[in-house]
């Protein structure tokens, strides 16, 4: 647990803060599926200075949502340390 706590503190990969991230990356920097990382950062989305950008579609009745999240750098590193707020 205290590791966790450590790695978490140190930003994630060197590089720009705003590179924009598939879900993908995001799932291989933090351990996770792309659908964990999906479900996880789109409460996010539209959020001012999140980082967490949908390009997907919203679906409607007869169609189902199709889902496409870019996720900058640093939105990873503030949900790492637990400074990602999801409330307005």
């Amino acid at each position: 647990m205290r590791e966790r706590q450590r790695q978490a503190q140190q930003p994630v990969h060197s590089g720009p803060p705003d590179e924009l991230l598939t879900a993908s990356e995001v799932g291989a920097i933090l351990k996770l599926s792309p659908d964990t990382v999906t479900r996880r950062f789109s409460p996010y989305v539209g959020r001012p200075g999140a980082g967490v950008y949908d390009l997907g579609s919203e679906g409607s009745l007869k169609q189902r949502r199709y889902r496409i999240l870019r996720i900058r750098r640093y939105a990873v590193d503030a949900f790492l340390n637990g400074t990602l707020d999801a409330r307005r």
